[in-house]
């Protein structure tokens, strides 16, 4: 009896462990959203991911954040990191500093800049970890590959990865979450031409390249566009195409393309 007790109990702790443990994908969708998309308790201003690394799971952003006083608004810019710590999830805050703003966030002419005291940036640590908290509670079992593979797949995300990652890391992370899947971009449209190999039109008839519509980003590589849709071989130079069908990212030679395959 003593045995099977134990056993018993040992395959709860085991349930408990695992069911305690931080899901990871959760975790890089909420954390991406905290830094894009504002909530009624938080909005991030200017955010920008500096560093990516899946493997450790440890994400860094710089960003600002508007607190109003009695008088005006106060800015507080920073850097953050958010890492998976297995059964819990860290943030912290350093190089905090503030300054008094306008409505939109822009210093204040002839304002001071104003280091933040280390205790004030744990505070605020702490609630961006319960925004975290709650945006991953907000996100489904049923919606959770979808919305993850949005924030990977998207060009900007992998034109970090690739400064991040070693080449096989991320060879390896792309062949698992990102070849293969749909995505959906709106892209200015740089050129249009038939798809043509050794004289002959592929499958998809049509090539396209373009990059990303949203100006503040800016990836490294262009985006190619390779489908039958005679909407595309109407659009104009210049004009915004919505694209949609399976990814592929691969290194040739020295650089990486992103393509999108249209059906």
């Amino acid at each position: 009896m003593k045995k099977l007790f134990l056993l018993g109990l040992l395959m709860i702790m085991s349930v408990c462990y695992i069911f305690g443990q931080i899901d990871s994908k959760k975790l890089f969708v909420a954390t991406n959203s905290f830094v894009t998309e504002a909530s009624d308790n938080w909005e991030i201003y200017d955010g920008k991911f500096t560093s990516l690394d899946t493997i450790n799971e440890e994400y860094t952003f710089d960003g600002g954040f508007i607190v109003k006083i009695l008088v005006g608004s106060s800015r507080y810019d920073f850097t953050c990191t958010v890492k998976n710590e297995g059964d819990d999830f860290s943030v912290s805050i350093s190089d905090m500093k503030s300054y008094a703003c306008d409505k939109k966030g822009k210093i204040i002419k002839n304002g001071s800049i104003m280091n933040t005291s280390s205790r004030v940036a744990e505070q605020y640590a702490a609630q961006m970890k319960d925004e975290i908290k709650a945006r991953m509670n907000e996100i489904s079992d049923a919606e959770l590959d979808a919305r993850y593979t949005k924030v990977v797949a998207h060009p900007a995300t992998l034109n970090l990865l690739t400064e991040t990652m070693s080449e096989l890391a991320l060879k390896k992370f792309v062949e698992k979450n990102v070849n293969g899947k749909t995505v959906e971009l709106e892209i200015v449209l740089e050129s249009i031409d038939e798809n043509v190999v050794l004289g002959e039109v592929q499958e998809l008839a049509y090539r396209a390249t373009g990059h990303l519509s949203d100006k503040k980003v800016s990836p490294l590589f262009s985006i190619f566009v390779y489908s039958n849709n005679d909407k595309l071989l109407t659009s104009k130079i210049g004009s915004t195409y919505k694209a949609k069908g399976t990814v592929e990212f691969t290194k040739i030679s020295t650089y990486w393309f992103y393509k999108i395959n249209e059906q």
